[in-house]
């Protein structure tokens, strides 16, 4: 018998420096919320039985060293160590959830006190007391899935008068943003205690462009025009430049060094990432099979060191969510369709051009990203770990049904 049999879309994953990867959701047998640490394959807890799961199943969320629980109106905040019920509270109304999970993010260390924020169904951004659960701000008109953690604080996106805009908040300091742009089109990265800012709007022209905010001060380090759209992903920081690119350009600001047009010639430029060495543009080609291919670029003049068009799968004309490119120290993995239900993952040293290994997992590729010292590779089935030396996933328990 499975230790936790809960729909693999509709449980809570996490990679946890203490716990390894905790998995919560829904323990049918028991009719009771269970994590488990999937790389051990052993029960963490079980929650109190008042912990009372919907009937669509159990979305929660693992942030802050902590599980929330949502169902309906109830948020109950567990202690992801231990399953201990820290509070419960109720909302005026349902708490808005997204692709199975809870719109709520907790950015506070499990340690110290604070303020959570979670989205309702009411279009309401409401600020949380991380200890007893007391609503402590309201935020209205909130617009898309949020709240997005950020270094210091969230990202949200409401509606500023008749504007739909992205705002940097503290939720310690309440809803006031500490840093605004007038787009809701907006993609983010972390880049050390900053965040980067792509947004086809910057400005409030209509010029799309790229910021650098210190959090949680909302310190304004740069702010310039740049080619940007954000169906390519978020803009990438290397040595002195910012880069970011829309379907066919690349360029670094500010007043740097933009991509030949040849380099691209017959793809569209899908993603971006890099190392502390070089800057890597994940290629999607315009017709066929939208085959991908990798090139990696010199930061400081946008010259091609390497091109690996070896078989990396492809991408989708409609892209969208799915994020296939993640860099990791000088690793870069990239993770493509194979057919129509299954995943090539590749690994890549991306300071060489040298291709490490490849693997095939089995379900459509969603997305890939880094945390701790693996890459994370996310399909429609299954949620792989990976070190980058290894060409085979770190063992895990499996569940669902």
């Amino acid at each position: 018998m499975k230790l936790l049999d809960s729909d693999h879309a509709s449980t809570a994953i996490a990679v946890d420096t203490f716990v390894g990867m905790p998995c919560v959701g829904l323990h049918h047998a028991s009719n009771r919320v269970r994590a488990i640490d999937a790389l051990t394959n052993r029960i963490l807890w079980e929650a109190p039985p008042e912990v009372q799961v919907s009937e669509t199943g159990v979305p929660a969320v693992i942030c802050g060293g902590r599980a929330y629980v949502v169902n309906d109106t109830a948020i109950w905040a567990l202690d992801l160590y231990s399953g201990r019920m820290i509070f419960r509270t109720a909302l005026e109304s349902a708490v808005q959830c997204g692709f199975g999970k809870p719109n709520l993010w907790d950015p506070n260390h499990p340690s110290v006190p604070g303020t959570f924020a979670v989205q309702t169904v009411q279009d309401q951004y409401i600020g949380v007391e991380r200890g007893y659960g007391s609503t402590l701000w309201k935020l209205s008109d909130a617009k898309d899935l949020g709240p997005v953690p950020v270094p210091g604080g969230l990202a949200v996106c409401a509606l500023d008068g008749t504007q739909l805009s992205t705002m940097l908040i503290d939720p310690n300091r309440g809803p006031s943003p500490v840093f605004r742009v007038a787009s809701s089109e907006v993609r983010l990265r972390t880049a050390a205690r900053n965040v980067l800012v792509g947004a086809e709007d910057i400005d409030g022209s209509g010029t799309g462009g790229v910021a650098v905010v210190e959090m949680p001060t909302g310190r304004v380090l740069l702010h310039a025009s740049a080619p940007f759209d954000a169906k390519r992903g978020a803009p990438v920081a290397c040595g002195r430049f910012v880069y970011s690119a829309d379907l066919f350009r690349l360029a670094a600001t500010p007043m740097g060094p933009s991509i030949d047009g040849e380099i691209i010639k017959g793809y569209a430029i899908e993603r971006l990432e890099a190392t502390y060495a070089i800057v890597v543009a994940l290629l999607g080609e315009l017709s066929g099979e939208h085959t991908f291919k990798l090139v990696g670029l010199d930061p400081s003049t946008l010259r091609t060191w390497y091109t690996i068009d070896a078989d990396l799968g492809c991408g989708s004309r409609t892209q969208g969510d799915v994020e296939p490119l993640a860099s990791l120290g000088p690793f870069v993995a990239v993770a493509g369709r194979k057919g129509e239900r299954e995943t090539v993952f590749t690994v890549i040293h991306a300071d060489t051009g040298r291709v490490g290994w490849q693997h095939i997992a089995q379900g459509a590729p969603e997305s890939v990203r880094a945390d701790g010292p693996y890459f994370v590779l996310t399909t429609s089935r299954q949620t792989l770990l990976y070190r980058p030396d290894l060409p085979t996933p770190v063992p895990v328990a499996s569940f669902g049904g």
